[in-house]
């Protein structure tokens, strides 16, 4: 039976993104910013990403926008003041038309 999936789902040599070593901490931020960017990428580019910040004992919740059209400079400045050592670090995958992370104002991702 012939498959229905006419593109790759995956490469065929491991992701390019992939998490190779947890402990060298410029892998990981490179790593996280092209996971993200492949979830965002496609997003209008006047719409806002989320990501979103707690401390380690799960406090202080705080969301934190990142423009589109900005995506890798506001997520390299993001996890550069966001250690993930310091930080429990989240994101959401749809995009929104304003800086706030309400129902009202998100847009669909690609992802569906």
């Amino acid at each position: 039976m012939p498959s229905s999936v006419k593109a790759q789902r995956r490469p065929l040599f491991g992701h390019p993104y992939e998490f190779k070593d947890y402990d060298d901490d410029f892998a990981i931020h490179q790593s996280m910013v092209g996971f993200l960017h492949d979830i965002w990428k496609g997003a209008p580019k006047d719409s806002f990403l989320f990501v979103a910040t707690s401390e380690p004992r799960g406090e202080r919740w705080r969301e934190h926008a990142i423009s589109a059209d900005k995506m890798i400079v506001g997520l390299n400045r993001f996890l550069r003041a966001h250690s993930r050592w310091d930080y429990n670090l989240y994101f959401c995958p749809n995009p929104f038309s304003l800086a706030r992370r309400k129902r009202a104002f998100a847009l669909p991702s690609r992802l569906g």
